[in-house]
């Protein structure tokens, strides 16, 4: 993986993680790393300092001057931290929030072709004026993506200043904000909830969630958009998935990266590009969707349609 993933030779390599994740992926790595020649420097921080204005400036002074880092911590390193590693000339790869089981089922993969595919969707998406997703749970939502920058992860920073991350297999862009309308199913799993026990059904009309039906799961949603006042609700974010090795598993790091699912963000997009600003982003996904791209079908049925080309949008 490491290989694949980084071009990992005899450098050093920075290993970021905290008392929380699993100490046995943390080893595995550094085996791992020695095994190429490499040397890696294994860096445990609190977890209490995890949060965006908490990191020390003295393992952000770390990340920026390591030739590759590794984030190994239960829980996102901030966006602002990540970035301004890689403006440095670090190339980092993030294995924040996964678990074991995760990587065992994740991690190996054909990069090489899953980056093709990855990429190829990721310009389909980019080129694109509007989306449509359906799903036979009864999605039937339309998007309008004109002149918005896709964003996609799919595993590799072989160079400095490339940012990816782990399990890979991702696309997302921000839809241009008020203009997704339409009913969306959400019968797969939600960040913060995990999955979901029946399907929630969300009326969108003018870019936000009017409407919200359901049972218990469906009340927890309405919650945790809540949180984010009127932004919460606004619709945010959409994608694809492209990890075949991929399964459901609650945790929305692995979900979104199913092979031809889909998933919808609500709440704050300024990190992809759009522009609402909200205390929350939240992630649902969904099973087997028909998504069409300017009328054109790219997934269905569980399989991806589109032309092997590469796009250079990376978060």
């Amino acid at each position: 993986m490491l290989g694949q993933c980084a071009d990992l030779k005899a450098e050093d390599v920075l290993i970021v993680s905290d008392l929380k994740y699993d100490k046995a992926i943390v080893d595995a790595i550094r085996a791992a790393a020695k095994r190429f020649g490499a040397r890696p420097i294994a860096l445990t921080i609190d977890i209490d300092v995890l949060s965006e204005g908490s990191i020390p400036e003295s393992v952000l002074a770390s990340m920026k001057t390591s030739n590759l880092v590794l984030l190994c911590t239960h829980v996102l390193i901030p966006h602002r931290i990540r970035r301004e590693a890689v403006e440095a000339g670090a190339r980092l790869i993030s294995m924040s929030g996964v678990d074991r089981e995760t990587v065992k089922r994740c991690f190996d993969v054909d990069y090489e072709e899953l980056s093709k595919v990855t990429r190829a969707l990721a310009e389909t998406l980019q080129s694109a004026k509007d989306a449509t997703f359906n799903t036979g749970s009864g999605t039937n939502l339309n998007v309008r993506l004109s002149g918005r920058k896709s964003v996609f992860l799919d595993g590799t920073a072989k160079i400095g200043g490339q940012l990816s991350a782990l399990p890979a297999g991702v696309v997302a862009v921000a839809p241009l904000e008020g203009t997704a309308k339409g009913t969306l199913a959400i019968d797969a799993s939600i960040a913060g909830i995990g999955i979901v026990d029946s399907p929630i059904r969300c009326i969108v009309e003018d870019g936000r969630i009017v409407d919200i039906s359901g049972g218990r799961d469906a009340r927890k949603f309405r919650r945790l958009l809540s949180e984010g006042g009127p932004t919460g609700f606004c619709v945010a974010e959409v994608g694809a998935g492209t990890n075949r090795r991929a399964k459901y598993s609650g945790n929305l790091l692995e979900d979104e990266r199913v092979y031809a699912s889909g998933h919808i963000g609500f709440g704050e997009n300024t990190r992809l590009g759009g522009t609402i600003e909200s205390k929350i982003h939240i992630d649902a996904t969904m099973k087997r969707p028909k998504i069409c791209v300017d009328g054109r079908e790219v997934i269905n049925l569980g399989k991806i349609k589109i032309p092997e080309k590469s796009q250079s949008h990376r978060d």
